[in-house]
């Protein structure tokens, strides 16, 4: 392209000079049929600035480590061939927050339709913000150009490849929350699991009578059918306070733990402390890769996680609490904790993995 621009102030310099010192009419010739050329040029460039149309097309999900690609689609309605047209892309990565930049040129003829594919940056999980930063369409001779103001933005979220692990579920049964000893069986022939106190607008029909006469306070019953297990994969993770390698390393562990839940067909509830009060219900592959994209694209809050935790812990028989915090301690028999980081002491309560070692670690898991 400077090539060309210096081609064209040589011409144009050697015509004007020409005309200056020969003074005869094939300077003259020369000298117009040069800035005819010119303003044709620039004219043609100018009139076809409205007729290209760009657009970013982005994959909403790329699985990590695999060869994915976004597209980019240039369409020149008008009667005149492009003779360049350079896209430079932008993408950040919301985590790590590192920007790369990649310039693609092309050529596009008179009333067609280019795609060129860009491949995707996926080494680490997370979301990617993708841009196009700059669309400059130059002429046949890319002498003159012209830049498209585009807002053409996009996102997609990378997810974790996930690795093979074998997790070993002890079943138990739902302990109630009440004492053992003031349970009974409803006439009915049907089981209670579990009582709560009597609120306005409840069932008076499902109040216990005689164990509301014990406790000096209306109590329901529920005699729904007993649940042997009830498991909750309970993430806590603050994006801002952790590195890309415990972000990276957090998600590929959930997802090998998910995979392994999902494999015994069993189901299970997903809870990120940082980014949703609501637990969400998995019961199969697809739903858990449609919750993590919703969980990897929302805001973290600063929610205390071991207190909601401790909220959850009663209604649960098994407990996988996945985190980066080096402070948390063990929370009990039903409680397996996966912790990001380096053993420092010998307990066995707590499972260590880091990245370069969580399919050794995570290999076989008990609880």
């Amino acid at each position: 392209m400077k090539r060309s621009s210096s081609i064209l102030t040589l011409w144009l310099g050697f015509a004007v000079i020409n005309f200056l010192f020969s003074q005869n009419y094939f300077a003259l010739f020369f000298l117009v049929i040069s800035l005819l050329m010119i303003v044709y040029f620039a004219s043609t460039i100018i009139l076809v600035r409205n007729q290209v149309t760009v657009q970013l097309e982005v994959p909403q999900q790329v699985v990590k480590n695999g060869v994915s690609f976004a597209q980019i689609h240039i369409h020149n309605k008008s009667p005149v061939s492009l003779g360049h047209v350079v896209c430079k892309v932008e993408w950040i990565h919301s985590i790590t927050k590192q920007r790369k930049q990649e310039k693609i040129v092309l050529d596009v003829g008179r009333r067609s339709e280019v795609t060129v594919p860009v491949e995707l940056p996926n080494t680490y999980c997370g979301p990617i913000q993708l841009e196009l930063k700059q669309i400059r369409i130059y002429d046949a001779f890319t002498i003159f150009f012209t830049e498209i103001r585009t807002s053409a933005k996009s996102a997609l979220s990378v997810l974790p490849a996930g690795f093979s692990t074998i997790l070993h579920i002890q079943e138990q049964y739902a302990k109630p929350s009440w004492s053992a000893s003031a349970l009974s069986v409803p006439t009915d022939g049907s089981e209670i699991v579990d009582y709560k106190p009597y609120a306005v607008g409840d069932n008076v029909k499902n109040i216990h009578w005689k164990l509301s006469s014990k406790l000096d306070e209306l109590v329901l019953k529920k005699t729904e059918e007993y649940s042997q297990e009830k498991i909750l994969v309970f993430v806590s993770l603050q994006e801002t306070q952790c590195s890309i390698e415990q972000y990276d390393g957090i998600l590929e562990a959930l997802s090998a733990i998910s995979q392994a839940i999902l494999k015994q067909d069993k189901i299970f509830e997903l809870c990120w402390a940082e980014k949703d009060d609501r637990c969400y219900a998995i019961q199969s592959e697809e739903e858990f890769l449609v919750s993590l994209t919703d969980f990897i694209n929302m805001e973290s809050t600063n929610e205390h996680t071991e207190h909601k935790l401790l909220q959850y812990r009663p209604n649960y028989t098994n407990i996988i609490y996945i985190t980066s915090d080096e402070s948390v301690m063990t929370l009990g028999e039903n409680v397996l904790l996966i912790q990001y980081g380096e053993r420092t002491d010998s307990s066995q309560e707590i499972v260590m993995f880091t990245r370069e070692n969580m399919q050794l670690q995570l290999g076989e898991l008990y609880i």
